[in-house]
């Protein structure tokens, strides 16, 4: 639901006593937790010592070039009672036991769908949801203060729901779901709406659905932002032949980012550079951590591009002289031709075998498998895979690295007939189990790259 349960805190320690903090013109005393971690080959173990303030673990140490004391408030460190929801869902009868077992959901904020044998439909937003005294936490705020802390949570009651919406569906895809005048902060940023709006789309088509019809949504590659650039695209006058023999493609092109398309590929390709381009434009070599450069190993990527559709098209309709000197379409042809150059240097000369595929890649690592004498034990594929960050099956990618699907893509996939549990099928990525030597470890993804499924035995 991507609520924003996270806020850093710049604390002012004592210099004269590193456990002490500053708080409202006072010395608070912090509590340290010494963590030994024991490191093979080595005597003594890493002995870390961790001041806890009122907000949080201190975790600046932890990243390389920061000076502040920045300490952590995470609603993952609430005390909670997740097992307790979990066992009350799975006993939930109706609407009012389903809601109730949400009710005491602490973290993450997850959107809820509901549906029973009776035909109800329902969405809940569960999860504690910060209010603030002040700000909305997007940047580190002083922690000695006292402006900017948490007071409380918004209230159950509160958080967006719903029981048989006049839709007739419920539809989520990590988008924004409330309007603007919901009266709660939830986060400064969502992911974009097109593959929410494919899937309304793909709803609204028919009265009644199969099991068929879902199968068909969940594998689903249709991208509505190529629908809306492509136009655009095809208005371009590319100075050289390559240019157009790739514009060739994208004339006859459905739309669909099929990882045997030609026509995908140069779409994808294209995207990428006209985004950096514009980005670069403002910002210069910044851009790299928008297209996914890391900035520490626990994020090694960030999200900006995977969801940055709506920024460019918006910057395309409302700062026609975003760039110095030059037009969205000048900028757009010179996107167009960097972006033939890099296929041609990727895939050849040959146009045809651009296909999207053989950029975007999925490969299933096992953390052990990053070291290289163990990756061909612990990992499988690369697979060839279709999709990226905008259709409604998500195979999204960092191109700051290359186009290899690095971000999010579906693991598990289910579809439940209330009707009649037995014809409920699903599939998850890679096997059953996880022992590299056995046959199950790796014997679905075949299965899960084609869209296929197998039974959900409930009897």
């Amino acid at each position: 639901s991507i609520v924003d349960g996270d806020d850093l805190f710049v604390e002012r320690v004592n210099p004269d006593n590193p456990s002490q903090y500053a708080y409202e013109d006072k010395w608070l005393d912090g509590e340290i937790v010494r963590e030994e971690i024991v490191v093979r080959g080595r005597k003594e173990p890493v002995v870390e010592e961790v001041l806890i303030t009122r907000h949080g673990p201190v975790i600046s140490p932890a990243i390389k070039g920061e000076t502040r004391t920045l300490a952590l408030r995470s609603v993952t460190l609430e005390r909670a009672h997740q097992n307790q929801s979990n066992l009350m869902l799975m006993g939930a009868r109706n609407w009012d036991e389903f809601r109730e077992a949400l009710r005491i959901w602490p973290a993450p904020s997850q959107s809820f769908a509901y549906a029973d044998v009776d035909g109800n439909i329902g969405y809940q937003l569960a999860g504690f949801v910060p209010v603030r005294s002040k700000g909305y936490g997007i940047i580190p705020m002083p922690g000695w203060t006292g402006e900017y802390e948490w007071t409380g949570w918004v209230p159950f009651d509160e958080l967006p729901s719903a029981l048989n919406p006049s839709t007739n569906w419920v539809a989520s895809a990590n988008n924004k779901i409330v309007d603007d005048d919901y009266p709660h902060f939830l986060s400064a940023e969502f992911f974009d709406s097109p593959r929410q709006e494919r899937i309304i789309e793909m709803l609204e088509e028919k009265e009644k659905l199969s099991i068929e019809d879902f199968r068909r949504m969940q594998a689903d590659q249709l991208s509505l932002p190529a629908r809306e650039l492509v136009p655009r695209m095809l208005q371009l006058e590319p100075k050289d032949e390559w240019g157009r023999r790739a514009l060739t493609f994208i004339r006859a092109w459905d739309h669909v980012v099929a990882a045997d398309s030609a026509a995908a590929c140069v779409f994808e390709v294209f995207y990428t550079h006209l985004v950096r381009k514009a980005l670069e434009e403002k910002i210069g070599s910044w851009s790299d951590f928008y297209m996914g450069r890391g900035i520490h190993p626990l994020r090694p990527g960030g999200e900006f591009f995977v969801t940055c559709y709506s920024w460019l098209i918006s910057k395309m309709k409302d700062r026609k002289k975003w760039f110095a000197g030059k037009s969205w379409k000048e900028a757009m042809e010179e996107a167009l031709a960097s972006a033939v150059g890099e296929l041609r240097h990727l895939l050849g000369d040959d146009v045809s075998q651009w296909q999207w595929g053989r950029l975007h890649r999925q490969t299933f690592r096992h953390p052990l498998g990053q070291a290289r004498a163990l990756s061909r034990l612990f990992n499988r594929g690369p697979v060839a895979v279709g999709g990226d960050s905008n259709t409604v099956w998500q195979a999204a990618y960092a191109p700051y690295h290359d186009y290899e699907l690095r971000a999010w893509t579906p693991s598990y996939r289910q579809i439940i007939d209330l009707a009649d549990l037995g014809n409920s099928v699903s599939m998850h990525t890679t096997g059953q189990s996880g022992q590299p030597g056995s046959r199950h470890y790796g014997d679905m993804i075949r299965m899960w790259r084609r869209v296929e499924y197998h039974p959900m035995l409930f009897e």
